[in-house]
Order: C-alpha cells, then structure tokens, then sequence
C-alpha cells in the first residue's frame, strides 16, 4: 500500500506535473503514464484539466484502468508510438 501525499505534496505534485504534460503534449501531442490506482487517476484528471485551463485548449484525459491518456480531443484515437 502506497503512502498518501501530504496537501503540500499533492500541491507540487500538480505544479510539476502540470509543466511537464504541458511540455509534452506541445512536442508529442499526448502524453501517457500508468495510473492503476484510483488515487492516480484523479490526480492525472486534476492535471489535464489545469493544463486546459492554462492552455486556453480542450484536453481530454482517458484511462484503461492501467494508464491514463492526455490529449487534446483532436488526437483520441491516434497511435503514439
């Protein structure tokens, strides 16, 4: 069982990993990561919805119970390899 983060931790987790998605989705157009937990998956939802908000542009955010996908809706349904 992993440890909970701590509200400071769960706030810079949210900064850092927003900047990153947001660097990632501008060279890549999506980015991907394992999230199996239902922790996770709110965490990775919160951070697509930030860059959204930050970016001015739709970004969806979708999960297979194992991974979770951020894009902008233009791109659902298209393969990175």
């Amino acid at each position: 069982m992993r440890t909970p983060l701590t509200p400071d931790e769960e706030a810079r987790f949210h900064v850092v990993m927003t900047e990153l998605v947001e660097q990632k989705l501008g060279e890549h157009g999506t980015f991907r990561i394992t999230a199996d937990t239902e922790e996770d998956r709110a965490r990775w939802q919160e951070v697509a919805r930030r860059v959204g908000e930050r970016s001015g542009h739709s970004i969806v955010s979708y999960s297979n119970g194992r991974t979770i996908m951020i894009t902008s809706p233009e791109r659902v349904g298209v393969i990175e390899e």
